[in-house]
């Protein structure tokens, strides 16, 4: 079944790594920052070409065998700001990545309408980052913005949460 995208991807950052990658809890994926509202639709973190080999015997012709998996990730985010310039204490994204190498679990699942929580049995994909150097936008209309280049570290794609409690 077709299932319009809009308003149903959520975006979770956790500080700490989950205790099971592979099973993340609905406990541990809502008590992470929720940060989809925050973000552009440029935002982005998958899998790109694997790394491959190419290794034929004198008896095969040119074989490609995929290798090792690579993902790439930025997260193009609004800045919030206080009346005087300073930036928003309530800018969780800013928080917890304008720091370089800060490493840090995104969680993304999609399906959902991005209000509610995480449930046993929705699907989810998680990714271990390290934090780039943040950038500006080349996009300086509207509202302000800052682009966060991400270093995808581990990736546990297309996982289902777990049951039971952290």
């Amino acid at each position: 079944m077709r299932t319009l995208a809009s308003k149903r991807e959520r975006w979770v950052i956790l500080t700490t790594r989950p205790a099971d990658p592979d099973a993340v809890t609905a406990d541990e994926a809502n008590d992470g920052e929720r940060i989809e509202c925050e973000l552009l639709a440029a935002s982005r973190i998958s899998a790109t070409g694997a790394t491959t080999v190419s290794e034929a015997s004198l008896c095969e012709d040119e074989v490609n065998v995929p290798v090792q998996r690579q993902f790439e990730g930025s997260l193009t985010a609004f800045s919030l700001y206080n009346e005087d310039g300073t930036p928003s204490e309530d800018d969780v994204i800013l928080e917890a990545l304008r720091e370089f190498g800060t490493r840090v679990w995104i969680l993304t699942s999609k399906g959902p309408e991005h209000t509610e929580d995480f449930e046993d049995g929705q699907g989810y994909s998680l990714y271990e980052v390290l934090t780039d150097e943040p950038q500006e936008p080349s996009d300086r209309g509207a509202y302000f913005k800052q682009v966060y280049p991400l270093f995808v570290q581990r990736a546990w794609t297309n996982k289902v949460i777990a049951a039971g409690s952290s």
